[in-house]
Formats: C-alpha cells, structure tokens, sequence
C-alpha cells in the first residue's frame, strides 16, 4: 500500500452464499483487492474527494462502494471510476458512517455528529426520505438490519 494511503475502514464484497473473493479498503481513496488463491492483489484504485470516514459496499450492486467524508456521502462506481451519486452536506458537521438497506436498493442511511442518522432515498437526494434524532451525543455508527430493514441501530 502506497504511503499516505492507509485504510479507516475494510469492506467485504457482500455475496449470496459465496465466499467473497474481494474486499475493498477506504481511506484516501479506494482501492479494491484480490484476495483469490492466497494471494493480495489490488485491481483497481479510485481517487476520491478527501479522506473518507467510512464506506460501505453496496449489497445490490456489487460494483458500488459508498463513502462518507467530511459533511457528505458519495457513492462510486468502480467500472467507470465516477460517482454514482453524491449527497452534498448530508449532515451539519462530519458525516460518520453509511449503510445500505437489505431490501430496498435505492436507500441508504447516514449518521454524523450532528446527533442524527438521515435516511435517503438515491433517486431524490435534496431532502433525506426520514430524519431520527434523539441521540445526546455524535452518531458515529448506523447498520441496517438485514432481515427487518425497519430496525436500525446507531
């Protein structure tokens, strides 16, 4: 790994009943890596706008990793090296993590220290589809449930 590259954050390619034969590393940029037959090889490398905070690899689309840095989410496509959609001032203050929901392809969900986790809708970004708040304190972490996308914890 190159200097001044290093990870926050590692992410399993998510596969159906498969072991996943790739995993992609978030830092300053992404990167995606072979890890077939024993061996470590990294197969593509994205440029990203600033350090991310966290990623998540998008379960319907496996060719899709989102990243969440400074007050905004981004997702990327890993074929074409561009965005697939971004979210600018997705939160008030640092965006801290992003997570996909099991069931419905086009929603996500964020947290940050604004004290909210913000769910989104990727075909109409200018307002988030739901808004929790009640945390006293950062939301550093939210995950979707992946058998009842209803439940989310933070």
């Amino acid at each position: 790994m190159a200097p001044g590259r290093e990870p926050c954050r590692v992410l399993w390619k998510p596969q159906e009943n498969v072991p996943s034969e790739q995993v992609g590393t978030v830092g300053r940029g992404i990167s995606i890596w072979d890890v077939a037959g024993g061996s470590l090889q990294e197969s593509c490398t994205l440029e990203t706008a600033g350090a991310a905070s966290s990623g998540a690899w998008d379960p319907h689309h496996g060719n899709t990793i989102s990243t969440t840095h400074d007050c905004s989410a981004s997702g990327w496509d890993l074929r074409s090296g561009k965005r697939a959609f971004f979210i600018e001032e997705a939160h008030r203050y640092a965006a801290r993590d992003i997570d996909y929901n099991p069931n419905k392809p086009q929603f996500v969900a964020t947290c940050g220290d604004d004290r909210l986790v913000k769910c989104w809708d990727l075909r109409s970004l200018a307002t988030p589809a739901m808004q929790l708040a009640g945390h006293s304190h950062w939301v550093w972490t939210c995950k979707y449930n992946r058998f009842h996308d209803q439940l989310l914890l933070s």
